[in-house]
């Protein structure tokens, strides 16, 4: 599969449903579509724990330092993690936060879509409402090196 944005983020996608498969199912892990992922949300009961995904382009880097075999350049995407509050939403935070870096370990080439793709940094889960529900908001951001463009 050649590397590309489109590519890349596809493949972050399949490794945030795998990863979170008991929590996550594709309506409420995706690309771009915050009102796909917030209406799945809202149709949810309240009592439900819910969590959702979004993915975005964040732009692209060119790395001040050669990388592996003359790869400068990163894709970086963006995300929120989502999670509905709930009794014991403490030890999930933890375990979502140690979790989206873990993935990543496991699986650092995107199966073969990048060279290397790595966090580059996770938030502190920040408390908000989404239709007078509250939940947990957990930023992070990921770059990909691109092996199709080299020495930018």
């Amino acid at each position: 599969m050649p590397t590309n944005y489109a590519n890349i983020e596809a493949e972050v996608i399949q490794m945030l449903l795998s990863g979170f498969s008991d929590r996550l199912d594709e309506n409420r892990c995706v690309a771009g579509d915050i009102d796909r992922a917030f209406n799945a949300l809202k149709g949810e009961q309240p009592d439900v724990v819910t969590d959702a995904v979004i993915v975005d382009f964040a732009g692209g880097t060119n790395r001040p330092r050669q990388t592996i075999g003359n790869i400068n350049w990163a894709w970086v995407i963006s995300g929120i993690y989502m999670i509905r509050y709930h009794k014991g939403i403490e030890d999930v935070l933890r375990s979502t936060v140690s979790r989206i870096p873990q993935l990543l370990q496991e699986n650092p080439r995107l199966n073969g879509t990048t060279p290397l793709a790595y966090i580059t940094e996770i938030g502190d889960p920040i408390i908000g409402k989404l239709n007078d529900v509250s939940f947990y908001f957990i930023p992070f951001f990921i770059e990909a090196l691109d092996q199709s463009i080299r020495g930018v």
